[in-house]
């Protein structure tokens, strides 16, 4: 496990990878890098230290994943109320439609990173 702060952990290991932000600079980068760079095999963890490393990253992973399904979950809830359209605008439709579609993107990009990191960790 890490320890220190949140912050400390990402001076360490680098950018966050749950901010949106970050996540879609990151997932534009690679759209133009397609088919540019071929695909490095996962390296196994050297030492305690990383292993350790990886398992937090995981983990970080695994939460990030839940808490976005647990969102979209809670919007499609809401979609299915049978008074939901016609007592919400079609801004704040849209823009839970809009964020529903992020958060789609995100579970799809942090579940490939899991896919990769628990290859990692074999």
């Amino acid at each position: 496990d890490f320890h220190g702060s949140y912050e400390e952990y990402l001076e360490k290991e680098g950018e966050d990878h749950l901010d949106a932000a970050a996540a879609e600079k990151r997932r534009r980068e690679a759209r133009r890098n397609r088919g540019k760079k071929e695909k490095k095999k996962p390296t196994p963890p050297q030492g305690n230290r990383d292993l350790k490393a990886l398992r937090l990253r995981i983990e970080i992973l695994e939460s990030g994943i839940e808490e976005a399904q647990k969102r979209i979950e809670e919007i499609d809830s809401a979609f299915c109320r049978p008074d939901f359209y016609e007592t919400h605008s079609g801004e704040i439709i849209g823009k839970m439609s809009a964020e529903r579609e992020r958060l789609r993107e995100d579970v799809d990009r942090l579940s490939a990173e899991w896919e990769e990191k628990m290859g990692e960790l074999e």
